[in-house]
């Protein structure tokens, strides 16, 4: 029975993946999401704020993904940026390293750290973000299969 702060939405009609105009970019980077949103939001005059986590279950477990968004543009879509990898730390008293356990929002896609999802028309492809997103750390972007992520397709909090 869910409780009453445990309500989701699903995505509305016009974000739902299975429609054409969605994208997805992944991206690769050490840096930490807040970060990613502070400079998306600088380079680019966006709004990206913090939203409640995405509840994940894997392997028995419950994880939450950190979930970034924009408000809805002209045509109700928004643009989001969401945590995609989660590093569990194992115990291991034997080893001199930190060994840790790798969780995926979407599971197909262990490549990257995060995923931008937006509206086809922003045209936030892997090469335009490489060539204007200007930051003094790395930072790669990707070009993800949206069919890769459906079967994971979160149901995004209101």
């Amino acid at each position: 029975m869910a409780k009453k702060g445990d309500i989701k939405y699903i995505l509305k009609p016009d974000d739902t993946p299975g429609i054409p105009g969605l994208s997805i970019t992944g991206i690769q980077t050490n840096q930490v999401i807040y970060k990613l949103a502070y400079d998306f939001n600088r380079l680019f005059h966006w709004d990206l704020q913090l939203q409640p986590d995405i509840k994940a279950i894997r392997k028995n477990k419950q994880f939450f993904f950190e979930n970034y968004a924009t408000s809805e543009n002209i045509t109700g879509k928004k643009i989001r940026l969401i945590q995609n990898k989660i590093l569990i730390p194992l115990p291991h008293p034997e080893s001199l390293f930190d060994i840790y356990e790798s969780y995926y929002l979407f599971q197909k896609l262990e490549t990257p750290d995060y995923v931008l999802i937006y509206p086809e028309e922003e045209n936030l492809t892997p090469q335009f973000l490489q060539h204007h997103y200007k930051v003094p750390y790395q930072a790669g972007f990707i070009d993800v299969n949206m069919a890769d992520c459906l079967a994971d397709f979160p149901e995004f909090p209101v």
